[in-house]
């Protein structure tokens, strides 16, 4: 009787688990995590992109953050960065609250990048691991293989471990330098 019992916990547990009851599908590796207006098609009524913060180096005011419609790489538009003053870099990022089953496994961030003019640093992904405080734990930014000059659009990925004490992804995307950028269906997975 009580391996009968046993035996039904544990079902009931296992088809919870597919149902999405406990973690969602999101957790299990070689998944999709929620990444918010990942196409860029939801801007607010002052121009902003929904679910991004645009932020830039120091005193900002030298770069524009917006949707594009013009050559999208999917309907109906794509985010452009541009630079106009003489900051160092501009920055659209979303945080993602992780769950505990992503511990230890490999987010891998995936989004179309074009570039203009992007002669100085580049354009880059960015991902990071953020602790409970806020600190960074980990980073991605594309360091050894930016997008520079003009290029056409093109997939790019980028990997980093999900370490112990890590409480939020931060995904994003970044022009450090002179130039453009349009990036466009940002995924992020949790795989390995």
């Amino acid at each position: 009787m009580m391996y009968r019992t046993i035996a039904l916990i544990f079902a009931s547990l296992l088809a919870l688990w597919g149902c999405g009851g406990g973690d969602s599908a999101a957790s299990l590796p070689g998944s999709r995590a929620p990444v918010l207006n990942a196409s860029f098609d939801q801007v607010s009524a002052t121009g902003a992109l929904v679910s991004w913060q645009a932020s830039e180096h120091n005193q900002g005011k030298s770069y524009t953050f917006q949707a594009d419609s013009n050559g999208a790489w999917s309907a109906p538009s794509s985010a452009k960065i541009h630079r106009y003053g003489p900051e160092d870099y501009g920055l659209l990022s979303q945080l993602i609250q992780i769950q505990l089953a992503w511990i230890n496994k490999t987010a891998r961030l995936t989004a179309q990048l074009k570039t203009e003019g992007a002669v100085d640093t580049g354009a880059a992904l960015t991902l990071q691991m953020i602790g409970s405080r806020g600190e960074i734990l980990a980073w991605n930014h594309m360091n050894d293989a930016r997008v520079t000059q003009s290029q056409g659009w093109k997939s790019y990925s980028i990997d980093l471990k999900t370490l112990p004490g890590t409480t939020s992804i931060a995904v994003g995307v970044m022009l450090e330098g002179s130039g453009t950028l349009w990036a466009d269906d940002i995924k992020l997975e949790i795989i390995d």
